[in-house]
């Protein structure tokens, strides 16, 4: 009864063109508990999105390119993650690069895909900093950087995607003379491990090359990244 209620006052704002209330309803139709309501939502990410908000406009890029919604139209979803780009949306940037990275809905551009997740990345958005740090590590889309790669991995990597973790680590295990860099190197493999199964191969090598103190240190940050980590999520 609360919930329909709430659905009767959200309703009620958004038809008088209240915005907050067309995003509020897009999700709540998105919502299991609430019927997963897919064509819900896109009438009111679209209202929304007339109105130039550009988050509907990256939901619905999201939408039309997610084939567990069902809905995938990938010409759709570029057109929407470019509206949303174009006004500097960091999932728009994101939707977009990726686009052109797969070539899905246009043809496949590298040099986009770098150009697009580039400013999604400076404004911190974890998987952008994956993929553009993969791109970086082969040369795809530009030169090749090792530098920049290692920058935009370790970022995501501390925002806990597992993929970037174990590439970060790889990178740091490749210079086998710097005991920090192999210090870093076990505490990002160790990390990884839970979703990246080779991982852990990779770290017990990088272990046989440490100190006892240092594989105690590496522990050690290893736990603060892990109390860190949990704090970070429970902030949001």
């Amino acid at each position: 009864q609360d919930d329909a209620q709430a659905a009767l006052w959200l309703t009620k704002a958004a038809d008088r063109g209240m915005l907050p209330a067309m995003l509020e309803l897009a999700k709540w139709d998105l919502q299991p508990q609430h019927g997963n309501n897919v064509d819900g939502a896109i009438i009111w990410f679209k209202k929304a999105a007339d109105l130039g908000d550009a988050s509907a406009q990256a939901a619905l890029g999201d939408i039309f390119s997610d084939q567990k919604l069902g809905r995938v139209d990938y010409a759709q979803a570029v057109t929407w993650y470019r509206m949303a780009a174009d006004q500097g949306d960091r999932a728009g940037e994101l939707g977009l690069g990726t686009q052109y990275l797969l070539g899905q809905g246009l043809p496949q551009d590298l040099g986009e895909a770098r150009r697009w997740l580039t400013p999604a990345a400076n404004q911190d958005h974890p998987y952008a900093e994956f993929l553009l740090a993969k791109m970086f590590e082969a040369g795809e889309g530009g030169p090749a950087d090792g530098a920049a790669a290692a920058r935009y991995y370790e970022r995501a990597a501390n925002y806990g995607i597992a993929e970037a973790q174990y590439r970060f680590g790889l990178l740091l295990a490749s210079d086998r003379s710097n005991a920090t860099s192999l210090i870093s190197a076990y505490k990002w493999l160790v990390l990884a491990q839970p979703s990246v199964k080779e991982s852990a191969a990779t770290a017990q090598e990088v272990r046989k090359l440490l100190t006892p103190p240092q594989i105690a240190q590496a522990e050690r940050e290893i736990d603060e990244w892990r109390s860190g980590h949990v704090q970070r999520q429970s902030d949001h």
